[in-house]
């Protein structure tokens, strides 16, 4: 669990949203945290695919030590096609409203949510280009080829 993420997940959790929390760190929880309710465990690979390809709103909140935002998350969701809200990211990776979307406080998570989950065409949409772009742009692959170019000119 990370500290940080606990008082914004309880704000969307006292909100009356359906909320799922996976993770080690998480089981630590107080018994009476209104948090303890929603967490389900670990997930990694084809469990943690298998549940984002099945939410409709996959929240993203990177840790205060990522100050520009990017974990791994912000590129797996939108691989697996579901639609990410996430707190913070580098504006180059993805098109803010088209392609994913942010929040910058627990009163606009709360809105966001909301809002995305009455409209579920924007929503499906924003997901799709979001696959898209991940796609296209940001694949293991890419990212090796890159370190590789970057490596070759440091030799040169």
């Amino acid at each position: 669990m990370i500290p940080e993420r606990v008082p914004v997940l309880e704000k969307v959790v006292t909100a009356g949203f359906n909320l799922g929390i996976w993770g080690k760190r998480w089981s630590t929880l107080s018994s009476n945290s209104p948090l303890k309710p929603c967490y389900r465990g670990e997930a990694f690979g084809i469990k943690m695919i298998k549940i984002l390809n099945a939410c409709k709103i996959a929240l993203n909140l990177n840790p205060v030590h990522i100050q520009h935002g990017g974990n791994m998350r912000t590129f797996e969701i939108p691989g697996c096609g579901a639609f990410q809200l996430i707190d913070r990211y580098d504006r180059q990776w993805f098109i803010e409203g088209e392609e994913i979307v942010s929040f910058g406080s627990d009163r606009e998570i709360v809105d966001r949510i909301d809002q995305y989950l009455c409209d579920d065409e924007a929503r499906v949409s924003i997901a799709q280009r979001g696959q898209a772009r991940a796609y296209r742009d940001h694949t293991y692959l890419q990212r090796m080829q890159s370190m590789l170019e970057k490596i070759a000119q440091l030799n040169d």
